[in-house]
């Protein structure tokens, strides 16, 4: 049954990307012309990661409208066919079990198979994947998962190019949930990916470096990591190929205000988590789910810091933001 799963990802990889346009800058575009966005999928993961912190902290009613959120999104997901998607799911059906929902995860795989025959017809190759990885069997699906992963990413690599921004976005990707625990492994394989780049920023060159930073703060290496961010924002705001990249530059933020955490820099690092959520409120509005992620990590600090009065009024804020929604 691997077999199939792997062979069926080659042929349908192969096949797409023969069909995507991109512009000069990497861009990928939809048939109109405009850029092919990835936000539901972004979306989709930054909830699935939101459930796993609420249920360390046993927030069941908020894990659940959580986890609906993020089931609303499957069927747009499915019926967009961005060539990421199935990278998403991968990475949310890895930690969702390393995070002990496995049960979850065995939900997802049913539901995104149902609503993918739903939407696109059983006979589709989209169809066809996801109804072979629900065949696999419970023990070997981490590991199976990892493994297709792994072809979908060599795949892209092989037909666009291994500096190719897209590409290098899923490699990224897959090596930092498949090496999570491997971190020297992991720095190795982003300072190969940043050497492709050392000459002259290239579009991917920031989302590497934030990587990297990611990997020296699980390090303990935060001085570094702050040092990397703020590269990061530099050349964001520096260099014409880089500008406009509101998600780098949250992303680069929160790499700042964990560093600053772990040095125990605590008024700063608020300071900086505050800053990221007001610019992704002020792109996307107030119930983003990364909003509601961030503000779930800053109120951590807070109880952690004794702030239970003020973490308890941001508690407050976040309910508010999560709509009621059903139980998946």
């Amino acid at each position: 049954m691997p077999e199939k799963l792997f062979h069926a990802i080659d042929v349908h990889f192969r096949h797409s990307c023969q069909q995507i346009v991109f512009d000069q800058n990497e861009v990928l575009l939809c048939p109109d012309g405009i850029e092919f966005c990835n936000d539901l999928c972004t979306d989709f993961d930054s909830y699935c990661f939101t459930a796993t912190m609420l249920k360390e902290k046993q927030l069941y009613n908020k894990l659940g409208c959580t986890l609906s959120k993020a089931s609303a999104l499957v069927g747009p997901i499915i019926q967009a066919e961005h060539p990421r998607s199935l990278a998403y799911f991968f990475e949310v059906f890895i930690h969702l079990t390393q995070s002990g929902l496995f049960e979850v995860t065995l939900e997802f795989r049913n539901f995104v198979r149902d609503m993918s025959g739903h939407i696109r017809g059983k006979k589709d190759s989209w169809s066809q994947i996801y109804q072979l990885l629900s065949d696999i069997d419970l023990p070997s699906f981490v590991h199976v998962v990892a493994q297709s992963w792994r072809c979908a990413t060599d795949v892209l690599e092989h037909e666009l190019g291994n500096s190719h921004r897209l590409a290098v976005s899923a490699r990224l990707d897959y090596v930092k949930r498949i090496m999570e625990t491997n971190h020297s492994e992991e720095e190795r394989l982003l300072r190969e990916l940043l050497s492709r780049f050392e000459h002259i920023p290239a579009q991917p060159t920031p989302r590497v470096m934030l990587n990297l930073a990611q990997n020296m703060t699980k390090q303990g290496i935060h001085h570094e990591a702050e040092k990397i961010a703020r590269t990061v924002s530099r050349m964001l705001q520096q260099h014409e190929i880089c500008t406009g990249r509101i998600t780098e530059r949250i992303e680069a933020l929160k790499v700042l205000s964990h560093s600053q955490v772990l040095q125990r820099r605590m008024r700063e690092a608020e300071a900086t988590i505050r800053e990221a959520v007001v610019l992704i409120i002020n792109h996307w509005g107030r119930g983003h789910p990364w909003a509601i992620e961030f503000l779930n990590v800053l109120e951590s600090w807070l109880r952690s810091w004794d702030r239970i009065q003020e973490a308890n009024a941001l508690r407050e804020e976040i309910k508010s933001m999560v709509e009621p929604m059903a139980i998946l």
